[in-house]
């Protein structure tokens, strides 16, 4: 790597600084000073700002650096700090949608502070003020209503927003209130100033209250750590409009403690009717129970996107409760015998459709409270047992009694049991939490290693860490998990959940495949899993908590099965050779003839001696493998269900009428690349007469493009073309959240066909070039929440994912020179390290990935495909570790916004003329160098073998 003189990191926000009690000292968009050790080990310092353009490159090479200590202190170390690089905030305001609270990689818990109560509907109408809300936190609001514990990072539509905690003092308010007016509800204003967040760990000072709040995170729990105001500092508001007065004498509830040192001015609410995009009728039920003086379980039942979801908890306090209750904003309407008992306060069993749950705790010893909250899918005892294995201390000193002392016994242990080992345990340190999570984090950022400015590290490792939040894990640490039919199903290796296909498939699975590979096939399981359990037989759309979201359009999964299959077969395929067993054994001479012809780079597949051999790896394998048989079969009961979107048309007509779906154009080409997807997977298998059926089906976007006009078009039942029709328009012409002018782009897996279609190179040529300079009219996209002015370059719609190819196109022409000056503009242009500095929501990953890809200098351009699309790299330097031990270095020397085309490409020291990598390119490891120049290459005339893949060549 480049070693360079000076280093500056941008540690507001991003890279909190600690105080020696661990708690956050730095102020959101404050200069700091930090230090980052380069490759020679010496310090190196510089002051930055929230928003600063860096000049100096700064190195991040893994040599001694600052890591990160217990409490927050650093010391020079042989691990570099990657998390100081990332900064939360980022995207969250504007249209990034991202939140900046508490996960760690892949964590089915995300904690974070909601800042608003805007509702997704009132009787029914929609909010449109709602949209901007999708993560539950939005930067330009001065008001927090609490701490809840599911997020979704980045998208455009929401639900979650489970169990939301909220540290008050003075009067019970048991209602949130409004940002209007926050001393009315539980809420407090808040200032950035005092608020700070880095991977793993976020804290604010609630300004109403005089109260620090912090929170971190495991895989399935939370850890808060609430630091009060002295008792005598608090002053009583004497507002008692939702003040709870006690209703004749307190009623003792089992297991209390006694007074001890109680305060009724400081108290803990838990708001069991709060979620994200929230409506009237939204929590179905909740059920909270207390056991003793300092644990409390329960689940709740929601009803939003995810149509029927399930949220068991088990929360264990710091300190021993001396007074709670409840309140019912939703009355039932029958009571039965309950009616007898004082079931408001100090009553161990809570239930009902809309309550909210408040706590006052005996304050003996500091003013400090830590909450720890476990989540599960299945159970309450599946709630515990995350408690125990993730929160508690791992030394059960006093365990003995009950003989469990390991994961695999507290899994099997009955319910009385866990209560037992949660009575007996102690929590982890609140600072071993965070530091843990942190490590995990840097452990992760780490398999990329960059050199660039300090701004361009910032937006590099923040995209990356946001590649990193969705999909999460759903299981239990005993690999139980609630399944699509309501059942408890057990994984083997980790079930995971919030599969947003539409957005994902097309970067941040194939960056999760490169750099995760074993969590990109238990997610591909888990899709196969889904498949199993859907009453439709039909792979995820969009997987959310056990529940079929149904947003969006196409069948993605199969994009992201034939990926994983296809890397994990190839890697098998070398191993049964190398063991000498070939894919051809068993095979004849004439079917060995027919599978040369198969594919110009493709796997050749075997149903004889490789598949024997394949089942021997899988049972060698540990977590989860792909069974080939079982992917086809999902791919191909998921594309057949006739009453998918318009599917049982497309099938029949080659096209999905407007009469099917009112996206039918759109639908028509996203199915028929997905198509792609089964007819290479069936061909890897060597399943030739399914193969050809699917690229068959792959060709049908023609039946889009009449010759009349470049344009994809939208259909009418009986074949007629919809008229008249605007390639620019984003309503009512047959495209979901987008137009045509950039839909009819979307052929990936048959670039040189669409070339045709369009009339030919020229043609091709000018309107991408039109696409990219011509502005795009406010009219067409005024009231479309999905497309606004950050979004667009010309007309190019960078923040919707159907569009996130196009750039990569000119690499199948005689001018690739302009992939290279366009992938700068979108980058300097879409990515900017501000709060609102994302051109379009994240997406779970996508808009992220899709940079982290491009700083690279190559692209998926067509999943599935087993290739990269070379651009040109952001960065001068950046290697990837991969999980192999092998590592892949991207070089581009002087490369800057002048110097952005390509004179040159070597690979591994040779020249290199194609316009593409594979995978296993990358995978092998070894170099990738451009040379860099200020002006573009004349045009030139690519060969054949050098362009990237299309399926009509």
């Amino acid at each position: 790597m480049v070693t360079v003189a000076t280093a500056t990191v941008l540690a507001s926000c991003g890279g909190s600084q600690r105080d020696a009690g661990g708690r956050a000292s730095n102020a959101a968009g404050a200069s700091q000073n930090v230090s980052v050790a380069g490759a020679d080990g010496a310090s190196q310092t510089g002051s930055t700002g929230s928003g600063i353009q860096g000049t100096q490159n700064a190195n991040l090479t893994g040599s001694k650096s600052n890591a990160r200590q217990p409490g927050g202190t650093s010391t020079s170390a042989q691990t570099a700090d990657f998390t100081a690089y990332v900064d939360p905030f980022i995207g969250t305001d504007g249209m990034g949608h991202t939140f900046p609270g508490a996960c760690v990689p892949f964590g089915g818990v995300q904690v974070s502070p909601d800042t608003d109560t805007i509702p997704h509907n009132v009787a029914g109408k929609y909010q449109p003020e709602v949209y901007s809300l999708c993560a539950g936190y939005r930067y330009s609001d001065n008001t927090i209503t609490g701490f809840s514990h599911t997020h979704l990072s980045g998208t455009g539509h929401s639900d979650l927003g489970d169990l939301l905690l909220m540290p008050t003092t003075g009067a019970l308010h048991l209602n949130p209130g409004t940002a209007a007016k926050p001393e009315q509800g539980y809420r407090s204003r808040f200032s950035h100033d005092s608020e700070t967040a880095s991977p793993g760990y976020y804290a604010v000072t609630l300004a109403d209250y005089g109260i620090r709040a912090e929170v971190t995170a495991t895989t399935r729990t939370a850890r808060h750590r609430y630091t009060f105001p002295s008792e005598n500092s608090i002053s009583d508001s004497s507002n008692q409009n939702n003040t709870v007065q006690a209703t004749g004498a307190l009623q003792p509830a089992t297991g209390l403690t006694g007074a001890g040192n109680t305060s009724h001015q400081r108290h803990l609410i838990a708001d069991f009717t709060h979620g994200i995009y929230d409506y009237d009728g939204k929590t179905l039920w909740a059920s909270v129970r207390m056991h003793g003086d300092n644990l409390l379980t329960g689940y709740r039942i929601t009803q939003g996107w995810a149509r029927e979801r399930y949220t068991y908890f088990a929360i264990r306090f710091s300190k021993p409760v001396t007074d709670y209750g409840y309140k019912e904003s939703v009355r039932s309407q029958y009571n039965g015998f309950w009616r007898k008992l004082p079931v408001n306060r100090n009553f161990p069993e809570m239930a009902g459709r809309g309550i909210v749950c408040w706590f006052d705790f005996d304050w003996s010893g500091d003013d400090t409270l830590e909450v720890e909250v476990a989540l599960s899918s299945t159970s309450v005892e599946g709630a515990l047992r995350n408690l125990i294995a993730e929160s508690s201390d791992e030394d059960y000193d006093r365990l003995t009694e009950t003989g469990i002392k390991n994961l695999e016994r507290i899994s099997n242990a009955s319910l009385e049991n866990l209560y037992q080992i949660i009575g007996a345990s102690r929590p982890k340190p609140f600072d071993e939490i965070e530091k843990a999570a942190a490590d995990s984090w840097n452990k992760e950022l780490g398999k990329l290693e960059a050199t660039g400015s300090p701004d361009q590290l910032r937006m590099l490792y923040t995209s990356l860490y946001h590649t990193m939040i969705n999909p999460s894990i759903y299981s239990d640490v005993d690999g139980a998990y609630r399944g699509l039919d309501g059942a408890i199903h057990h994984s083997k290796g980790d079930n995971y959940t919030v599969f947003s296909l539409w957005d994902t498939y097309r970067a941040e699975h194939p960056l999760l495949l490169l750099m995760h590979p074993q969590r990109a096939t238990d997610m591909a399981v888990s899709m196969l899993d889904h498949q199993a359990q859907s009453a439709h037989g039909l792979l995820p759309i969009w997987s959310l908590m056990a529940n079929e979201g149904w947003c969006m359009s196409g069948y993605h999964a199969v994009s992201v099965l034939a990926d994983v299959l296809g890397e994990s077969y190839a890697a098998n395929v070398k191993k049964a050779r190398n063991a000498g067993v070939t894919p051809d054994s068993g095979r004849s001479r004439s079917d060995s003839r027919q599978a040369e012809g198969r594919s110009r780079r493709g796997l050749r597949g075997s149903r004889h001696a490789l598949n024997e051999f394949l089942n021997i790896e899988t049972d060698k394998a540990a977590g989860h493998t792909l069974d080939p048989d079982r992917v086809l079969e999902a791919m191909t009961a998921t594309s057949t269900v006739p009453y998918l979107e318009g599917l049982g048309a497309y099938m029949e007509k080659g096209f999905v009428p407007l009469e099917s779906s009112s996206t039918g154009a759109s639908t028509t080409l996203e199915y028929a690349y997905d198509d792609w997807t089964i007819y290479r997977t069936a061909q890897l298998l060597g399943r030739d007469s399914l193969a050809e059926t699917y690229r068959s089906r792959a060709l049908n976007y023609r039946n889009l493009f009449d010759g009349s006009s470049p344009f994809a078009r939208a259909r009418h039942d009986d074949g007629s073309w919809k008229s008249p029709s605007d390639p620019r328009q984003t309503y009512g012409e047959g495209f979901i959240e987008g137009n045509s002018y950039n839909f009819s782009f979307h052929v990936p897996h048959d670039v040189n066909g669409l070339i045709g279609l369009m009339g030919g190179e020229e043609r091709f040529l000018s309107i991408l070039d039109t696409l990219f300079r011509l502005p795009l009219d406010p009219k067409y996209y005024a009231d479309n929440e999905d497309i606004e002015a950050s979004c667009l370059i010309g007309g190019y719609v960078h923040g919707n994912e159907p569009s996130h190819h196009i750039p990569y196109l000119f690499q199948w022409t005689s001018e690739p020179w302009r992939t290279a000056y366009w992938l700068r503009e979108i980058m300097e242009q879409m990515y900017v390290p501000k709060r609102d500095g994302l051109g379009g929501n994240d997406d779970c990953g996508q808009m992220s990935a899709w940079y982290v890809f491009s700083a690279m200098g190559f692209y998926p351009v067509c999943p599935g495909s087993g290739e990269y699309v070379l651009g040109a790299p952001f960065l001068p330097e950046i290697t990837l570790r991969l999980d192999s031990g092998r590592t892949f270095t991207v070089k581009a020397p002087g490369v800057s916004t002048t110097n952005r085309y390509v004179r040159s490409v070597k690979l591994n020291g040779k020249p290199y003329t194609k316009r593409f990598i594979t995978q296993q390119d990358v995978l092998r490891g070894g170099s990738l160098e451009f040379e860099m120049t200020d002006s573009p290459l004349p045009a030139s005339t690519p060969s054949a073998e050098d362009l990237p893949y299309s399926l009509s060549r």
